[in-house]
C-alpha cells in the first residue's frame, strides 16, 4: 500500500512541482506519469469506501478527471496526494451518500495485529476475527470509518486526514478516538487486538 511517504511517490517536492507545472502547461506525458504513480493508491481508497470494485474505478476515474480540469488552479498548499486523496473522499462520500450506503470496506487485514491465540495458524480463528472486525467497521458511522481508514489502512497520520477531510485536527483525533473506541467495545471478545 502507498502512503505519502513511500518510494512509489515521486522523488521529492522538486519532481512534484515540475511534474504539476508541466501539466498545467499541458504537457499529458507529466499527466499519465501522475496518473500512472499515483493510480493504485486512488483505486485501492475508493474500494476501500465503496466496496464496488466497477464503482471504486468509476470514482479513480472521476478523480483523474477533475484533477485535469482543475490542475492550473492547484495552488501547492498542500502535497498532491493530499489533493488527490481529497478529491477522492469527496466524490466516495457522495457516492456512498447517493446510494445511502453505509458500508466501506474490504480491506487488507495485514495492517491490523491480529490478537494472540495459542494457535496463530489456526485459519478458523483468524477468519473469524477478519469477520468480526469488518462487521465492526461496517457499523461506523461514515465519517469514522473514513479517518480509520486513512489512519489505520492507509497509513496517514491524523494531521495528514484532517487536511484531507477539510476538518479540525481536534475533531478528526475525536473520531479517531471514537472509531477505536466502537471498535474495541465490538471486538470485546478478542482481548488482544490493538490499533
Amino acid at each position: 500500500m502507498m502512503n505519502p511517504g513511500s518510494k512509489g511517490r515521486m522523488r521529492n517536492m522538486n519532481d512534484e512541482k515540475e511534474i504539476i507545472e508541466r501539466i498545467k502547461r499541458g504537457d499529458e506525458i507529466a499527466f499519465n506519469e501522475m496518473v500512472r504513480l499515483h493510480q493504485k493508491q486512488v483505486y485501492m481508497l475508493a474500494l476501500r469506501m465503496v466496496n464496488d470494485s466497477q464503482e471504486a474505478l468509476d470514482i479513480s476515474q472521476k478523480v483523474f478527471i477533475r484533477v485535469h480540469k482543475a490542475i492550473k488552479g492547484f495552488r501547492g498548499e498542500s502535497s498532491l496526494s493530499t489533493w488527490l486523496y481529497r478529491i477522492n473522499y469527496n466524490l466516495c462520500i457522495k457516492y456512498l451518500s447517493s446510494k445511502r450506503l453505509k458500508r466501506f470496506i474490504p480491506f487488507d487485514m495485514s495492517t491490523i495485529t491480529e490478537p494472540a491465540k495459542n494457535d496463530s495458524s489456526d485459519s478458523v480463528l483468524r477468519d473469524d476475527f477478519q469477520r468480526s472486525l469488518k462487521e465492526a467497521v461496517d457499523k461506523l458511522p461514515a465519517k469514522q470509518k473514513a479517518v480509520f481508514t486513512f489512519r489505520q489502512l492507509q497509513g496517514l497520520s491524523l494531521k495528514e486526514t484532517a487536511e484531507i477531510m477539510e476538518l479540525q485536527l481536534g475533531t478528526i483525533k475525536a473520531m479517531h478516538f471514537q472509531a477505536i473506541r466502537k471498535l474495541r467495545e465490538s471486538l470485546k471478545e478478542w482481548r488482544n487486538v490493538e490499533f
